[in-house]
This record gives structure tokens, C-alpha cells and sequence, in this order.
């Protein structure tokens, strides 16, 4: 049975929300750019925001149901929601602040579960402190506490982590990963940052202006997308457009020439190829058939170093961008430098064919 299945429509006034997925697994992201409806749909989870139609179900649960008039209340539906600001209140210390859900709920709580919540939470010695000298971490930490101690049957993340330093971030991403793990609570997690939906998804959700584009299993989604706007949310920047298709034979209207062994679906209109997936050829080095068949040659317009990265713009025999990704460290043993020929090639099996919602 599916955790999550959720339809609805909702209209405003500059956009109209129609979005439909389901998910039977425990960690759900949803996905998008700014503007896309991400928030829009936990808040008609939450309760927030009545749908102008549709269906909601959490694990079999009516939440909302527009033929048969139901809305679930809010106070009924048993979610807990971590929003992008603390909302803890000030005046009230952190033990107040913790405890404050459980009494709407008439929960019996076990002295020993709130302790080790607390420790495991790293907040054990700031109960008596108020929110006001806590750091932004803590504070999400507290209200992590909170929405787990009402024992929700759904948690709600948007983008809770966004204002916090990377390494608290980093941290705070684990632990909710690890806990997630323990209490078997579906988490939905609202995000526009790519490293962190794939890190938290098991199942990801692709919104774009409104519309779902995809819905699928992680590593589906972001190895081999169905649409050409999922490649370009996912910072897939080698896209070009097909010409025709001969037999295994694809032709770009730019000129490239590329082997695709795999079955090729009528409707795909673009080949899209991860920068991570293009590979520099040593002048020595023995070419295996796989990559003979998609070899191109260049010469280095820039370089980008990103960290441990290195991001390289190849500008190629028709003076075309190609975008390549290597560790850096990789980068420095080749002599990579400005000007440099050299000559890329990729396994035709990270060939990505996609399709647009605009064809």
C-alpha cells in the first residue's frame, strides 16, 4: 500500500498547482526550483491550504477528499511540520518548547524517551535555556524534538536546513537520516538543492511550474530522466537536440554523431550527457571499442576548480561548449591548462535520451 498518494489542484493568482504522485517508500523528496509549488503541497498535507479539488491519502487515511467532503482538521491529521523558520516560541524555555505538542495529544510521555531524545539530539544541557541563546542548529534540533515526541504518522521538512552553515547542515541532514531509520516515520522533505535530495530520497519528486515532471525511484530519476527540463533542474548542461535518428545512429542538429545500442523510443528529442561521465583520453592510451565509437576532440577554454573538482569547458572542433567534471587531482596529472587539445569520449551506456513537455 502507498505511504503518500496525493492529487490536487490548486489555483492562485499567478499559478495553477495540479499535481498527482504516490509513494510507497519512507523517505520521499520533493524537488524543484523556487516557485515550482514544493511548499504549496506540504501545506495542503499540513492542512493549511484546502485543494479547489482532488484527493489526499496518508497510508490509507482520507486527509482531504473533494466528492466525498472530507477535510480533514488540522489538529486531526497527526503530521508533524518543520518549516524553513524556527517556530519555537520565546518565551517559553526549551523543556516548555519540547513538551508543548504533547499536551494537545494527551500523551502519556516515558521520562526515560524524552531523555534519550534529548541526548541523542545533542540538546540535553540547554532544557532551561530559552530560544533566543540557542544557535539556528539547536533550534532545529528542538523542533525536530517537538514534532517527535506527538509520535506524527508524517513529517514534513521544508527545506528546514537552508539557512544553516554546511558542516551543521551535513550534521543535522545524518541525524535526521538516522532517525528516520529508528522511529519508521515516512518523512517528506521539501528541497531545490540537488546533493541533498539525492542523499535523503528514496523516491524523488520533480516539480516544475506547477506540474509533476517526474516521479520515480532516486537513482531513476537523476541517472536517466524522462524529460529534458528534469536533466536541466539536475545541472545536466551537455544537452543537444536531435536531428534524426538512423537505426543506432543519432544525429544532432549541432553536428555530433553519437552510438546508442539501447532501445530508442519515438518521442526523445534530446541526448543529455553528465559532465561526470566524459572522460579525457590520454594521447596513450589504447581505445577499446566502446569508446572509439563516441571520440571527440577539443581543446580547453576553462577551468573551474570547485573543491576537490575540477569543471572543464572544452570547446570542440565546431566550437561548441562540452562541459566535463574530474577530481581534481586527476585534473593536475593530465597538465590540464587553457588551450590544451585533447580529445573526450564517454560509455555510450550514460547516454540519457529525453523527451520535453513542451513536444
Amino acid at each position: 500500500m502507498s505511504i503518500v498518494n496525493f492529487t490536487a489542484l490548486k489555483k492562485f493568482r499567478d499559478i495553477e498547482i495540479d499535481i498527482s504522485f504516490s509513494s510507497e517508500k519512507n523517505r520521499l523528496v520533493i524537488f524543484g526550483p523556487s516557485g515550482s509549488g514544493k511548499t504549496t503541497v506540504l501545506n495542503i498535507l499540513a492542512g493549511f491550504l484546502k485543494p479547489s479539488d482532488g484527493v489526499v491519502t496518508i497510508n490509507g487515511e482520507i486527509l482531504f477528499n473533494k466528492s466525498k467532503k472530507i477535510n480533514m482538521p488540522i489538529n486531526k491529521r497527526n503530521i508533524g511540520y518543520l518549516p524553513q523558520e524556527y517556530t519555537l516560541f520565546p518565551n517559553m524555555n526549551i523543556k516548555q518548547n519540547i513538551l508543548y505538542g504533547v499536551k494537545f495529544k494527551n500523551r502519556v510521555l516515558d521520562k526515560l524517551e524524552v531523555e534519550r531524545l534529548v541526548r541523542r539530539l545533542k540538546i540535553s544541557s540547554k532544557l532551561d535555556d530559552f530560544p533566543a541563546n540557542l544557535s539556528g542548529g539547536q533550534k532545529q534540533r528542538v523542533a525536530l524534538a517537538r514534532i517527535l515526541l506527538i509520535n506524527p504518522s508524517l513529517i514534513l521538512l521544508d527545506e528546514p536546513f537552508s539557512a544553516l552553515d554546511a558542516p551543521i547542515r551535513e550534521d543535522l541532514r545524518s541525524l535526521i537520516l538516522d532517525i528516520s531509520e529508528d522511529v519508521k516515520i515516512p518523512i517528506i522533505f521539501v528541497t531545490h538543492d540537488i546533493e541533498e535530495a539525492y542523499i535523503f530520497a528514496n523516491d524523488i519528486v520533480v516539480i516544475y511550474k506547477g506540474k509533476v515532471l517526474e516521479c520515480n525511484d532516486r537513482d531513476k530519476v537523476f541517472m536517466h530522466p524522462d524529460y529534458v527540463e528534469t536533466a536541466q533542474l539536475l545541472n545536466i548542461k551537455n544537452i543537444w537536440e536531435i536531428k534524426k535518428i538512423d537505426k543506432k545512429i543519432i544525429y544532432t542538429k549541432n553536428g555530433y554523431r553519437f552510438y546508442y545500442p539501447g532501445n530508442i523510443v519515438n518521442d526523445v528529442k534530446y541526448v543529455c550527457i553528465k559532465p561526470e561521465h566524459i572522460i579525457i583520453m590520454r594521447e596513450d592510451m589504447p581505445l577499446n571499442i566502446k569508446y572509439k565509437e563516441n571520440l571527440f576532440h577539443g581543446r580547453v577554454a576553462n577551468i573551474f576548480y570547485r573543491g576537490h573538482y575540477a569543471e572543464i569547458t572544452i570547446l570542440d572542433s565546431n566550437e561548441e561548449d562540452i562541459f566535463i567534471s574530474i577530481p581534481k587531482h586527476i585534473s593536475d596529472k593530465l597538465s590540464m591548462r587553457k588551450e590544451k587539445k585533447i580529445r573526450f569520449s564517454f560509455d555510450n551506456k550514460h547516454i540519457i535520451l529525453s523527451k520535453s513537455i513542451h513536444e
